[in-house]
């Protein structure tokens, strides 16, 4: 890059360094379906400038509308750039920098979920039944990419759904498949008998909170039922 000035010119070299790594971490013994992905990178630069002035001034070309209205590149002086007098050629500026950068994300991005607490009362009671869903949907909004369903109280552990969430991943969002899929979730549950909620009242209920969490779940992700 050279410039032109009033009482010189100069030109400047810049190198540049870059270094790129990227791990893709799979944390399934943590979480089954949970992935990481980490970037990392250093960038360094170094700018050297040569030139001859004398009390010189710089122009930069900014991007501007000239009389007539039209787009155009203004040239304008830089008060930025005024040094000391010289004679010779030599060098004006030596500059370097070096960046560190570090990003992590994991693959819950684009993932929208909804929970429902099914008790006698709103608050400070023990849940008859919990329910929660994650899901993401296609580019398209139209089909299914990935859903996960858990419970809690309905069995002896907090419990995932496996025969349901296999039904539903890859079928298409509609409200028949959204039906089918609560019934899938019978399959994996074992809810009890208590003096609370009996096991048919329990696996109704939990049937119904799986639609409407999953329902919910497209709602937030930008589907259409």
């Amino acid at each position: 890059m050279a410039n032109i000035l009033e009482n010189g010119a100069y030109t400047e070299t810049i190198r540049k360094g870059l270094i790129n790594v990227g791990v893709d971490i799979d944390f399934s013994f943590l979480t089954p379906g949970l992935t990481s992905m980490t970037y990392g990178a250093y960038d360094a630069t170094n700018l050297v400038r040569l030139g001859t002035a004398e009390d010189y001034a710089a122009y930069i070309l900014n991007k501007g509308i000239d009389e007539n209205g039209y787009d155009a590149m203004i040239p304008e002086q830089s008060s930025s750039h005024s040094v000391k007098a010289m004679a010779n050629k030599t060098r004006l500026l030596d500059y370097f920098s070096n960046r560190f950068y570090f990003v992590q994300k994991f693959a819950y991005d684009r993932t929208f979920g909804h929970y429902i607490k099914y008790a006698m009362r709103n608050a400070m009671d023990i849940a008859t039944l919990g329910t929660s869903v994650n899901a993401r949907l296609s580019e398209d909004k139209k089909t299914f990419d990935r859903v996960r369903i858990a419970f809690g109280v309905a069995g002896p552990v907090p419990m995932r759904a496996p025969h349901a969430e296999e039904f539903i991943n890859g079928k298409p969002v509609t409200l028949e498949n959204i039906e089918d899929f609560g019934k899938a979730v019978l399959e994996d549950i074992h809810p009890r008998d208590s003096w609370r909620a009996s096991k048919a009242f329990r696996s109704h209920i939990a049937v119904e909170s799986a639609k409407r969490c999953l329902m919910e779940s497209v709602k937030l992700a930008g589907g259409e039922l």
